[in-house]
């Protein structure tokens, strides 16, 4: 029987309010791995994240998503090797600012169905240092 090695590499990235994100480079393929933070869920409702996510990354606005739970909100994903997007950025950049509005029209006028109900208001006041 012949084995194939694996190579796996992980690293923490930076950034990330409510939760823990690591880039994993899998056979020289990268992907984000995101760990929620614990209690989240009474902040973010996971399950209509999930599928506006799904629903963003079908119309090519947002990562390819590999797997995601939409029950505990982990979720595996394409990584994107690109610099982060500011406000700054976008003021410097015509090019930048064109790009951002017409990946706006192509969300608002795609005809998908994005559930509303994101994050949930009464915890969002208790906490708020989000």
């Amino acid at each position: 029987m012949t084995e194939t090695k694996t190579d796996i590499q992980i690293a923490k990235l930076s950034g990330g309010v409510t939760n823990t994100n690591y880039v994993m480079q899998i056979n020289g393929k990268k992907y984000v791995l995101r760990v929620v933070g614990k209690g989240t869920d009474t902040l973010i409702d996971r399950k209509n994240e999930s599928l506006n996510l799904s629903q963003m990354s079908r119309l090519g606005i947002a990562p390819h998503i590999w797997f995601s739970d939409p029950d505990n909100g982990f979720q595996i994903q394409e990584f994107i090797d690109k610099d982060s997007l500011t406000a700054e950025k976008i003021r410097k950049s015509s090019e930048l600012f064109r790009s951002c509005i017409l990946l706006m029209r192509k969300y608002h006028t795609s005809g998908a169905v994005f559930s509303t109900v994101l994050i949930r208001l009464k915890s969002f006041s208790r906490n708020s240092r989000y």
